[in-house]
């Protein structure tokens, strides 16, 4: 779902949206887990809605030249993502073998459910390098090394404060490398979704 809302939608944009599963997570948390949401939960939801919406329109408010559907997508994958995490929550696996039998899990389902797809077709030569890369570093290596540096990490809290360093690092690679221009409106927009993401962890980690 994010990579099609890639497709749709200029990546600043798709980036930044998939960033908020955090306060997704937050808000699921309440009929999966049971857990209440605090007032301040709900103002840090609030907060970074604003910033979305003012990442998806530019900061004009209006939906004008927008992908509806890029959106529905991009908001969908935190869903999904939110979910995944909330309904492991309880898991007393090892992570890494967790996330082996997750994705063995979804190989497996995605070959049965090919034949209602037109069934299996390999990518042309051209994909490849990028399947591989995603393969490596957006879904597999990169889960390892976090997982690995949260065990070994005495202050787990502040080493999860660096993965927000990420979305902003994106940026800078989307302008130097893919040559997308970045809005202005994004950065602040950005910058409001991860300080509402803060916040609500500062409350929770403290309380």
């Amino acid at each position: 779902m994010l990579f099609a809302a890639y497709a749709r939608l200029p990546g600043q944009i798709a980036m930044a949206l998939n960033y908020a599963w955090p306060l997704v997570l937050a808000l699921l948390a309440v009929p999966i887990l049971r857990q209440p949401l605090s007032r301040r939960q709900g103002l840090a939801i609030g907060i970074s809605f604003i910033g979305a919406l003012i990442i998806v329109t530019g900061g004009s408010l209006s939906l004008d030249g927008i992908d509806p559907w890029g959106v529905a997508l991009a908001l969908g994958s935190t869903l999904i993502w939110a979910s995944f995490w909330l309904l492991n929550a309880r898991a007393q696996a090892d992570p890494v073998i967790a996330l082996f039998l997750g994705f063995g899990v979804g190989l497996l389902l995605a070959l049965l459910a090919s034949p209602l797809f037109g069934g299996i077709a390999l990518p042309p030569a051209a994909a490849w390098p990028a399947l591989i890369y995603v393969g490596l570093f957006e879904m597999g290596l990169t889960f390892v090394l976090w997982l690995t540096a949260l065990q070994w990490s005495h202050r787990a809290a502040r080493l999860a404060q660096l993965i927000y360093l990420a979305p902003f690092l994106s940026l800078v690679f989307l302008h130097l490398i893919i040559g997308e221009p970045i809005a202005a409106s994004t950065p602040f927009g950005l910058a409001l979704i991860i300080a509402a993401i803060l916040w609500q962890r500062e409350r929770t980690t403290s309380g």
